[in-house]
């Protein structure tokens, strides 16, 4: 079936009926007056009047009058769709646009978050391909767009705008909070892949060696991924090892500076760094690890 339904030939839609006159119909339908002679004095279809009536009879509360296609299948408010629409255009301000999939991750956390009920279809923490559509067709101002394609070089050179913007951003962070210099921290990342596969040897059971740490400096952390990339996840666990030695907090905040890779936009981090007053006012491009 398809996602919008489209009549074939000659369709006459449905009848707006006036709720107030609906619910004045129903509650003289209550008092045992005729249903017929009651819906056409208050210009409201037989049926409908019927209808309304027995689900108020069946109802201990007020029932809601008026057309609700769809809305019990909402996952979100209108409020809150509006929350994830401003969200999305704001990561498009920042040079970071939100893909499809992108999108239906953020809709999943923020369902979490929320204490929503997870639909059946809204599974490995994406929201549903129906979902992602109804949201996009219902926000006007949100559109599907193409970014132009640029190879390495152009992605890490600078752009007059989108530099002079990430400084201004900068230079009111720092206004804001006056920043020591032992509070303003560098992040970046790098991916490490291991491409080979080893033949299994024997060792005691349960026991599982992490080369990666081997001969680190002490109280080094380190949190591996088949990926080899960074994760929202692993990315929230770094933060901890950072503020459990950096000791940033609400009345004490830092300063990272870093780029917008997907792990660094998640509603875990953006909350985890709200609360342990951790403050990132930057645009990829400009990223002085990037550029320097």
């Amino acid at each position: 079936m398809p996602r919008i339904y489209k009549a074939k030939g000659k369709f006459i839609g449905r009848v707006r009926v006036n709720e107030a006159s609906l619910q004045q119909a129903v509650a003289a339908v209550l008092e045992v007056r005729p249903i017929k002679t009651t819906a056409k004095q208050f210009g409201v279809p037989v049926m409908t009047v019927k209808r309304y009536a027995r689900k108020q009879k069946a109802s201990d509360k007020l029932i809601r009058y008026g057309p609700m296609y769809g809305s019990s299948s909402r996952a979100f408010s209108d409020e809150e769709e509006e929350m994830l629409q401003d969200y999305a255009l704001k990561a498009s301000k920042l040079n970071h646009g939100l893909t499809p999939i992108g999108v239906r991750k953020l809709a999943y956390q923020f369902a979490l978050a929320n204490n929503k009920p997870i639909a059946a279809k809204w599974v490995n923490g994406l929201a549903s391909f129906e979902w992602y559509y109804g949201f996009m067709r219902r926000r006007k101002s949100l559109a599907l767009r193409k970014a132009q394609a640029t190879s390495l070089s152009r992605a890490t050179s600078f752009n007059k705008h989108n530099v002079a913007q990430f400084f201004d951003n900068l230079r009111t962070v720092l206004a804001r909070y006056n920043f020591e210099a032992i509070d303003i921290w560098n992040l970046d990342e790098t991916g490490v892949t291991t491409v080979h596969d080893p033949t299994k040897i024997v060792a005691a059971k349960g026991c599982k060696q992490d080369r990666m740490l081997s001969n680190c400096y002490p109280g080094t952390a380190g949190k591996p991924h088949p990926s080899g990339w960074m994760t929202a996840e692993n990315f929230v666990k770094f933060l901890e090892h950072f503020v459990k030695h950096n000791k940033c907090s609400i009345s004490r905040p830092c300063l990272i500076i870093m780029d917008n890779h997907d792990s660094h936009i998640s509603i875990d981090y953006l909350s985890y760094a709200k609360t342990n007053g951790i403050n990132n006012p930057t645009a990829h491009i400009a990223q002085t690890a990037a550029t320097g």
